[in-house]
């Protein structure tokens, strides 16, 4: 994860935000034109998740933990992006599906990494002998 700051985190609020309500429109339109069942399963999972969403956006930014909250926020575009085919399925017309966030990013990389990092201090080590 590259370095965020509090901005970073602000900035993916209000794109997640945007998301959030022309999803939710697409949802309401669908449910008032009568080609989505209010009570059905992909209306609940859509209000549910606006659950999730409204929980993230109300955490304020916050340089302290900026890092965690872009980690967070971009999980949610990621979960966030199955409802554009779902709504589709179900002969709604959601808004344009913006690109993916960037793959989530563990602290190491990967493997091989690990396994290069924990040689290098065991050369490193050896020489200190």
């Amino acid at each position: 994860m590259p370095f965020v700051t509090a901005s970073d985190v602000a900035q993916l609020h209000a794109t997640i935000d945007e998301q959030q309500m022309a999803l939710d429109q697409s949802v309401t339109s669908c449910i008032k034109a009568g080609t989505l069942d209010g009570s059905g399963s992909l209306a609940g999972d859509w209000h549910r998740f606006t659950a999730r969403v409204a929980l993230y956006l109300d955490d304020a930014p916050s340089n302290l933990r900026a890092a965690s909250q872009m980690d967070t926020g971009q999980q949610l575009q990621r979960d966030m992006h199955p409802f554009y085919g779902r709504l589709s399925a179900a002969g709604c017309s959601p808004p344009p599906e913006p690109a993916p966030p960037p793959a989530p990013q563990d602290l190491f990389g990967s493997a091989k990494d690990i396994l290069s990092l924990v040689f290098a201090v065991m050369v490193l080590s050896e020489f200190r002998r």
